[in-house]
């Protein structure tokens, strides 16, 4: 009898002791830590906000008497915004232009070039990027001749493909290739190809955050 009594009062406290090691019905239970996996990745990296960069390039002018080739050196400034994968902005370039070309008794240059265009891109994976442009191009034409030295001006549009990486989370590195179609104030037609490399650095944010704050 006082083995079962003994028995019965061990299963008793052992009982209790468990239930007491139980969270109450009302306890709210901390969440399980954040663990990257196959199935739930990381976040994607974020291509929100203004950014600036620098750029060298190559240009040329499909002409042939004479050949128009050269480098150019140019900066940039634009805005993207992320809406998941898909990544759109707008964006603007200066470009200091050496493409020149000569026959005797004349000469063809490009002393700067200009541009305004819209981007569409999509985030392949989340560092990098992929983008169509496409917008407005300018072109400053330097004509020598031993009769005079007129300027034109080459005001068409331009049509580009692109490539952007994420080396850190400020700074990314690019390669672009675009078509230029100008019209010239003298009624002449130019076609110019130009490809490009550089890198931009990203001051991040959201334009609706920038917004809320006032």
């Amino acid at each position: 009898m006082k083995a079962q009594f003994a028995a019965g009062a061990f299963i008793l406290l052992a009982g209790s002791a468990f239930a007491s090691d139980l969270p109450h019905r009302n306890q709210q239970l901390a969440p399980a830590p954040y663990q990257p996996s196959m199935l739930n990745p990381a976040p994607a990296a974020q291509w929100n906000g203004f950014y600036i960069g620098g750029a060298l390039g190559y240009l040329a002018l499909q002409t042939e008497n004479p050949k128009v080739r050269g480098f150019e050196i140019g900066a940039r400034a634009g805005y993207d915004q992320q809406f998941g994968d898909v990544v759109a902005g707008v964006m603007v370039n200066a470009d200091a232009s050496f493409a020149n070309g000569s026959v005797p008794n004349y000469n063809v240059s490009t002393p700067f070039k200009l541009g305004a265009y819209a981007r569409l891109g999509y985030a392949v994976a989340p560092k990098t990027l992929v983008y169509g442009l496409g917008g407005l191009s300018y072109l400053d034409i330097k004509v020598d001749t031993t009769a005079s030295n007129p300027h034109k001006a080459g005001i068409g549009f331009g049509l580009g493909l692109g490539l952007e990486h994420k080396l850190s989370d400020k700074w990314s590195a690019f390669g672009e290739y675009s078509f230029h179609r100008l019209w010239t104030n003298n009624d002449r037609i130019i076609n110019a190809l130009e490809a490009r490399v550089g890198v931009n650095y990203r001051f991040g944010g959201d334009y609706r955050a920038i917004f809320a704050r006032y």
